[in-house]
């Protein structure tokens, strides 16, 4: 049992991973989206382009002009650490459904 809230805890963590860039991808742009929702990721979108612009602003002066803007080095990090979270948290999902699966086979021989 403790192995499936294990579980339950990892998936949930990659939906809360995930969802931001589900979000900064205009989700609120698809045709049958409801009001509310559009309003949710409107304020989700602006969250995220502030927290980006703050952090750019912060680092501009010490970025050197050949690396690029600040705004884009933000990003790529922030995209950057998104997929490695997702791989890890991944790969953590599958070793625990292994582990579940096994337990299982384990005590149906029994």
């Amino acid at each position: 049992m403790e192995s499936i809230n294990k579980l339950l805890l990892q998936i949930v963590l990659l939906i809360i991973t995930v969802l931001p860039f589900i979000v900064y991808t205009e989700l609120g742009k698809i045709e049958g989206t409801s009001e509310p929702i559009r309003n949710a990721v409107e304020v989700i979108n602006n969250s995220i382009y502030n927290a980006i612009y703050f952090t750019a602003d912060i680092l501009d002066p010490f970025i050197p002009p050949e690396l690029g803007t600040a705004h884009d080095i933000v990003v790529s990090v922030i995209l950057i650490a998104g997929m490695l979270l997702t791989v890890i948290l991944a790969v953590l999902i599958v070793r625990t459904s292994a582990n579940i699966i096994t337990e299982w086979a384990m005590e149906k021989d029994a």
